[in-house]
Formats: structure tokens, C-alpha cells, sequence
């Protein structure tokens, strides 16, 4: 074989070679980015802080239900010193996945500046759903208010009381008569059956209530002189459920040791959820709303276990 034919060959063997090492290349890094973006979803949000004087920023971390709280307490600072302001960065919020934390009102905020950015719209749409049938008490914080837990806290059909009761037992059934006593099922009978004195934090309390010849019962667990809500909640919400009852009970929250149990029209709880003017938790939405609202538990925080 003449030599320039010679040269001709390998020149194309090697350039053959360098093709396919670069095809392998591009072939690994693609499996590389595939394998990141699977175990991160959001790996490619910018992640870039808020410019000064703007709440916009870090939306890979608020995708990851980082920094969640440092948005809220911006836009809310924002709020008070340039509503204009705060109602542009909460339409701009409103496009990202944000993924929610137990305790954040963000979402809700976010929700409540883009759908009722004129003041005192949301307290009227509110009225209209007939959710604030109480006047604000004589220390009310209505000045203050910006969402519907604002207002739901101040003048809505609740039961605002201290958790920790100082009492022994801690008489579950006159706080779960006091939560129901405005609703259709006012003439539940309650009771309430205490671990020993001397039994340990093991021997959980009896709840009982009984309407229309039908008798529920839930086990509280022994938590010293607190409430154990969660099982409050859950014996309520199974007799509003059980009974067609048109009221759901869930909670709101208060920042400290205090708690208000809502007394929800059931209808007007799942428009407050669906527009996003509220948050609960996942657990508290499988009580209050069932299978309706599954997939409101997964967009607000994944799925649920």
C-alpha cells in the first residue's frame, strides 16, 4: 500500500477515534446531568439572593422550603413601607414552586397580595363567605391584619385558649364542647376518661362523644398538664365527617403556647384552600378535607407518607 494511502487511513482512524471519544464524552455527561436533575429537580433555578430592596431571590431554596421564612419577613417589611412594592414581588413570587414549612404564611401572603391587592379587599371576601360572623374584640390586631388567618383569628368562628391547661386531668371534653357549641353539632356529649394519678405518661386518656343514638371514641395520649389537640381534632373532625356535619376543625396558628381551634364551614374551607389563602398542614387537611384535598397536600409540601 503506497505510504500517502497509508497516511490517508490512519489519519481517518484517528479522526474516527477523536469522534467517538467525544460522542462517549457527550454521551456521560448527558447521563451525569440526568442523574442530577433526578435526584434534584430543581438544580437548575437560579439561586441568586434578592436585590437590594426587592423579595426576590433564592428560588432554588424556597423550591426546597429553604429561606422560606427570610421571603416572608421580607415581603411583609416590604408591605408596610410599599404595598406597590410588595404586590410586584409577590406577582413575580406567585410563578415559582415554593415548597411550604410548618409555621410559614408565605404562600398565603403571596396568594393574598396577587388576588386582593387592594386594602381591605380580602376582609370583604371574606364577609361575603359569612367567615367573620364575630366583631373584633376590644385589644384586636385588625390594623395589622394582611391575611385570612389575620382575620379568621380576630373575628372568625374560633375558640382561642391556652394549651397548657395547669389542671389534672385536663378536661378534653369541656374543650371540645366549648369548640362545637356555634356549629350543628352542639348537642354532642362529650366525656373524658384520665389515666390514674400514679399512671405513667404510657396510659393515654379516653375521649368520648356521643350524638344520635352514635357513640366515637379516641385515644389522647398523657401529655402532663397540655392538651393533645392532635387527638382533639381527630375525634372532631371523624364526628363532622360521620354526622354530614357542614363544619370542619382545624387550627390556627399563634406563634406561642396558645391555640385557636377554627370552626370552618367545610365549603368555604376548601375555597380558602384552593385559592391558597391558607395553609395547613398535611395532616391537618387529611382530617379536615379527606381525599378532595390530596393533591392540595402534594402541591403544597410533596407527597404525603
Amino acid at each position: 500500500m503506497p505510504a500517502q494511502r497509508l497516511h490517508r487511513v490512519a489519519f481517518i482512524l484517528l479522526l474516527a477515534s477523536l469522534l467517538g471519544g467525544c460522542t462517549d464524552s457527550d454521551w456521560y455527561k448527558q447521563q451525569v446531568a440526568k442523574q442530577k436533575q433526578a435526584q434534584d429537580p430543581y438544580a437548575h433555578l437560579p439561586n441568586n439572593p434578592p436585590a437590594e430592596g426587592s423579595c426576590v431571590g433564592w428560588q432554588r431554596n424556597l423550591a426546597h422550603g429553604v429561606q422560606i421564612y427570610e421571603i416572608e419577613s421580607c415581603l411583609y417589611q416590604q408591605l408596610r413601607e410599599d404595598r406597590t412594592a410588595a404586590i410586584a414581588d409577590a406577582n413575580a413570587l406567585s410563578a415559582w414552586h415554593i415548597r411550604s414549612q410548618p409555621g410559614s404564611e408565605l404562600k398565603a401572603l403571596i396568594a393574598t397580595l396577587v388576588q386582593f391587592p387592594q386594602p381591605g379587599s380580602l376582609q370583604a371576601y371574606l364577609n361575603e363567605l359569612g367567615l367573620l360572623p364575630n366583631p373584633p374584640g376590644e385589644y384586636n390586631d385588625l390594623n395589622n391584619a394582611v391575611t385570612a388567618i389575620d382575620y379568621l383569628r380576630e373575628m372568625g368562628n374560633s375558640v382561642w385558649f391556652d394549651a397548657e391547661t395547669g389542671v389534672y386531668p385536663n378536661q378534653h371534653d369541656y374543650l371540645m364542647a366549648s369548640i362545637v357549641d356555634s356549629t350543628d353539632l352542639a348537642a354532642t356529649e362529650f366525656s373524658e376518661t384520665p389515666p390514674g394519678l400514679d399512671a405513667s405518661y404510657d396510659v393515654p386518656y379516653q375521649l368520648e362523644a356521643s350524638i344520635n343514638g352514635k357513640t366515637y371514641q379516641q385515644e389522647a395520649r398523657n401529655l402532663g398538664d397540655w392538651y393533645d389537640l392532635e387527638a382533639v381534632l381527630t375525634l372532631l373532625n371523624q364526628l363532622a365527617v360521620d354526622q354530614d356535619s357542614q363544619y370542619r376543625f382545624v387550627l390556627l396558628p399563634t406563634g406561642d403556647q396558645t391555640a385557636i381551634v377554627w370552626a370552618a364551614n367545610a365549603d368555604a374551607l376548601n375555597t380558602l384552600l384552593a385559592k391558597q389563602l391558607i395553609e395547613l398542614s398535611p395532616a391537618e387537611l387529611s382530617l379536615a378535607t379527606g381525599k378532595a384535598f390530596e393533591q392540595a397536600v402534594q402541591t403544597q409540601y410533596g407527597a404525603v407518607e
